[in-house]
């Protein structure tokens, strides 16, 4: 977990960059830190550059962690703050977007609240699509436009060894969380929100037949607290889907291994 480091390096010491779109995303990140530093002693902030940072480490790597600007979601923010952060920080080699997304279940997929999905090309198709950049075409037809390029032949290398080490034992992400559940339990406490659901008026306010057709019956994990790590495409987009039947229409047009939209 974080700690101080007074050690100051400087700008280009820091070789990957971390984004994270929102407050509730960029806490644990920054919580996820061996050690935290202080602001490089050779940095000097352009002026077009309006990101703001933590700098530390998670081992022997040197991590830059910057957000969106509050409110302004979407590829174009993301976007703009990954460049400005490459200009203020030339040496990065990687870089990051880890945030909170919606699953896709799916016979196939066992996905669950609290699983985690990593991207990961599949043939041709690289590890992201952004979901709502399409192209209408006759009939009705709707052909997707946007794929990321695949990552670095270094980091899907590395991706490999990581799912085989997974395949060999439980990885070690139960003791991380209860780790910074008990140096900051305040971050484990829900906070109320706008609910769910959309209320559909006195006219349509009844009680519905429960369709058991609808129903997905699912076997108890063996380890219920230990999440489950999944590899595939991710959807990402700047409208955020909260319907299921928007969900649903969406993954239509969708490749058939995608895992999550975020």
């Amino acid at each position: 977990m974080s700690s101080a480091n007074e050690t100051d390096l400087g700008r280009d010491s820091y070789t990957i960059g971390w984004i994270a779109a929102l407050p509730v995303e960029r806490a644990p990140a920054e919580e996820l830190l061996d050690t935290t530093h202080s602001r490089p002693f050779d940095f000097t902030q352009p002026d077009t550059d309006h990101n703001s940072y933590t700098w530390g480490c998670i081992g022997e790597h040197n991590i830059v962690i910057a957000s969106l600007e509050a409110g302004i979601y979407g590829p174009t923010a993301a976007t703009t703050t990954a460049l400005s952060m490459l200009s203020s920080f030339p040496h990065i080699r990687f870089g990051l977007l880890v945030g909170i997304g919606g699953g896709i279940p799916s016979a196939s997929r066992d996905i669950r609240l609290g699983d985690i999905v990593v991207s990961q090309p599949s043939g041709s198709e690289g590890g992201v699509v952004q979901y709502d950049h399409v192209k209408a075409k006759s009939g009705g037809v709707l052909e997707r436009k946007d794929f990321l390029n695949k990552p670095p032949q270094v980091l899907l290398t590395a991706l490999s060894n990581l799912q085989a080490k997974h395949k060999r034992k439980i990885h070690g992400i139960p003791t991380i969380m209860k780790e910074m559940q008990q140096k900051n339990p305040a971050m484990f406490v829900s906070e109320p929100g706008e609910p769910g659901y959309e209320f559909q008026g006195l006219m349509n306010d009844c009680l519905f037949d429960v369709d058991l057709q609808e129903v997905a019956n699912r076997a108890p994990r063996l380890k219920p607290d230990v999440p489950k790590v999944h590899y595939g495409i991710i959807a990402s987009g700047s409208v955020l889907v909260k319907d299921a039947k928007s969900r649903q229409e969406l993954l239509n047009h969708m490749p058939p291994n995608c895992e999550c939209l975020c």
